[in-house]
């Protein structure tokens, strides 16, 4: 059984709160890798300011404008509309209410995979809300893809944010609010292997933190034995080049030309994998204080996790 709690975010809350509560147009996005609790954040953020609230899915566009359709009619308690395309959706929104209109997209990602829609939104901000009381607070998981085509300088939005949130993992600290009965040695093993990702630390009841960690990570059937190459898959596009590139790192190959050889790549092919790999936060690199060489640097696999 999961056992959900909420711990700390107490500054990305506070930064949500005094941002819409500023006078205009407020655009928020948030990033962070899947499992880490941008969803439940909106959620506690929503409890106080009831915004209108759509949740993607991993659909055609079509479906998912029709859930904000259905949102529509339920948030205004009206017959469901048949709007045909989202700035028929916000127009209606923004002429409806009074005061601070905040809208929040959740899992945005999904619906940019139709490219068509980077564009739409770029009307809808430009348009409809630049000159009215409100806050748009778009969410996405793929953090490659969020931080390219929304945030990049190539991306229709790009330059009309007001606020970019980088969700992180929990610190150690959290992992004793999250458990307040484990021991400190109990505290460490669970964080040596979830890392601090909300949605690992729910399997966990910690009564018996050894034998949850056999049973959910050395048993084909569970879900925390499979998430790591889910994640990869639904992440990136070349899952397989990844895999063989953290199976170097967990060798114990650490240089640039050590980890190409081991995954059949040229070094110079082999940098924006790991750039990639190091904005998800799954890798590091480290330089040497004293080397004279400081572009280069040693690759280890960061997360616990993985």
């Amino acid at each position: 059984m999961l056992r959900k709690v909420f711990v700390n975010r107490y500054n990305e809350l506070q930064s949500l709160n005094k941002t819409c509560e500023k006078p205009g147009f407020e655009f928020i996005v948030l990033t962070g890798r899947r499992r880490i609790g941008k969803t439940r954040l909106l959620q506690e953020f929503s409890k106080s300011k009831k915004p209108l609230f759509l949740m993607c899915a991993e659909r055609k566009w079509q479906y998912n404008l029709d859930k904000f359709n259905e949102t529509i009619a339920e948030y205004f308690q009206i017959p469901s509309p048949h709007f045909s395309s989202f700035k028929e959706c916000f127009k209606y929104v923004t002429d409806q209410t009074k005061g601070n209109k905040i809208i929040i997209i959740d899992e945005f990602s999904y619906l940019i995979k139709n490219k068509e829609i980077l564009g739409e939104f770029q009307s809808i901000v430009d348009e409809i809300l630049q000159e009215k009381d409100a806050t748009l607070v778009l969410s996405g998981s793929a953090v490659s893809m969020m931080k390219k085509q929304v945030l990049g300088h190539k991306s229709p939005l790009y330059g009309r944010t007001t606020q970019q949130l980088n969700l992180q993992p929990l610190t150690f600290s959290n992992i004793l609010k999250w458990f307040p009965d484990v021991s400190i040695v109990d505290a460490i093993k669970i964080y040596g292997v979830c890392d601090g990702i909300p949605k690992y630390l729910e399997f966990f009841q910690g009564k018996n933190v050894e034998k949850e960690i056999t049973n959910n990570f050395f048993n084909p059937d569970t879900f925390l034995f499979r998430e790591p190459k889910l994640l990869l898959e639904e992440e990136l596009r070349e899952p397989e080049t990844y895999f063989q590139i953290l199976e170097a790192m967990s060798l114990g190959y650490t240089k640039t030309v050590e980890i190409a050889n081991y995954s059949y790549m040229e070094a110079k092919n082999i940098v924006s994998y790991l750039s990639i790999l190091r904005d998800l936060g799954f890798v590091k690199k480290e330089k040497s204080l004293l080397s004279k060489k400081r572009k280069r640097g040693a690759y280890s696999i960061r997360d616990n996790f993985f």
